[in-house]
């Protein structure tokens, strides 16, 4: 590869989000969790070791490889803040602490558990077990679980 020698045109688009291409059969809810599975489709979040968290979903499709073209999903991928959800067992003491998901459901946010991979963070307590919610961006995620 060499250096530029001439302006150069590039195609590009704002970051946040993105397009994929559903898992066939799956049928994904606007404002559900979703990751990237291990063949890189779009499906529900479910904590497995390599589905990968990419956001939430926007629109309700239901996945179909053999569509031409297949199904495809519009995913907010910016790292929301959802406000005002609860999260098991979570308290004041537990602001900056990590949230955990087994689901595609926001109610179902926990402190810990059988999960093991982090999706985002509590910025700020309400009250009880009422709190905003950073997510992670897809890229936050990969880190914070060292994933190349």
């Amino acid at each position: 590869m060499a250096n530029l020698t001439a302006e150069q045109t590039l195609t590009y688009r704002p970051r946040g989000t993105s397009s994929y291409i559903v898992a066939n059969g799956v049928t994904l809810y606007a404002g559900a969790l979703v990751g990237t599975d291990v063949n890189g489709y779009l499906n529900k979040w479910d904590n497995v070791a390599t589905t990968r968290f990419a956001g939430i979903c926007q629109q309700t499709v239901t996945g179909n490889t053999s569509a031409n073209p297949p199904v495809e999903a519009r995913v907010n991928e910016q790292g929301l803040i959802l406000k005002n959800v609860n999260v098991a067992a979570s308290s004041i003491a537990t602001v900056n602490s990590p949230v955990f998901c087994t689901t595609d459901n926001t109610a179902d946010l926990v402190l810990s558990g059988a999960t093991s991979k982090a999706i985002g963070f509590i910025i700020r307590h309400i009250s009880g077990t009422t709190n905003d919610v950073q997510l992670y961006t897809p890229a936050e995620q990969n880190a914070a679980m060292n994933v190349s």
